[in-house]
């Protein structure tokens, strides 16, 4: 399968934006967009697995964009006159099913292009957006065993910039995180329910989403999902 889309955005700046106490800016203007993508979607069923693959290429015009920036220890919003953002993702979903258990696996991959063409200050001119990483991924695999299910995550971010001149001694290390979790499904009478096991960043990695702010390192969580009469409540 072929596809293709064309677009225009406009996007309002939002109440934040504008008077966020401390650092909103009253001044600023609307986002204006235009966006073309396309893409392709092949896929194969077999005896007992599927195989699903997809691809997209996209490009997008902004001018205005609203962007927030560090200033200091103050962050601000401001218009960016004009940034050309295209890339590319792609992903591939597959299945193995048998009486006895189902295997899930999908691996997903983002290049990420968000260029600063402001001719205004040549500094910032033809550079990445801060936060914007060019290299993303995922992979994901699932295994079902009666009522077990046991899941694992990686997540790989690449290099982000953290400065609008692409200072490379000021940019966030790439880095990549592994989750897994098991959970088990109880029936009893009408209600059925779930308990489940979580750990987060497995391999303890320090990574920062924001510069100087740390996110969690090893971490675990537990959980009750209930069912009743098929309406679900937590």
């Amino acid at each position: 399968t072929v596809r293709g889309q064309i677009a225009r955005g406009y996007r309002i700046p939002t109440l934040n934006d504008r008077y966020w106490i401390p650092g909103g800016n009253p001044d600023v203007l609307p986002e204006d967009a235009f966006h073309v993508e396309a893409g392709i979607n092949w896929s194969q069923n077999f005896r007992r697995w599927n195989l699903v693959v997809d691809g997209t290429i996209y490009k997008t015009w902004i001018n205005d964009m609203i962007v927030w920036t560090p200033e200091g220890n103050l962050w601000s919003p401001a218009n960016f006159q004009k940034v050309n953002s295209y890339g590319v993702e792609v992903s591939a979903k597959g299945s193995l099913s048998s009486d006895k258990y189902k295997l899930n696996a999908e691996i997903d991959y983002s290049l990420t292009r968000s260029i600063n063409e402001t001719e205004e200050d040549p500094l910032f001119n033809n550079k990445q957006l801060a936060y914007v990483p060019l290299h993303s991924g995922r992979l994901f695999v699932s295994l079902n065993v009666k009522s077990w299910t046991l899941d694992t995550r990686a997540n790989v971010t690449g290099l982000r910039y953290t400065t609008l001149d692409n200072d490379e001694s000021a940019s966030l290390d790439p880095y990549v995180l592994l989750d897994a979790s098991v959970s088990k499904r109880f029936l009893f009478r009408k209600m059925n329910f779930v308990l489940r096991m979580d750990g987060l960043n497995l391999f303890n990695v320090y990574y920062e989403n924001l510069k100087y702010h740390a996110m969690p390192g090893r971490n675990y969580a537990v959980s009750i999902l209930l069912n009743f009469n098929n309406q679900q409540s937590i």
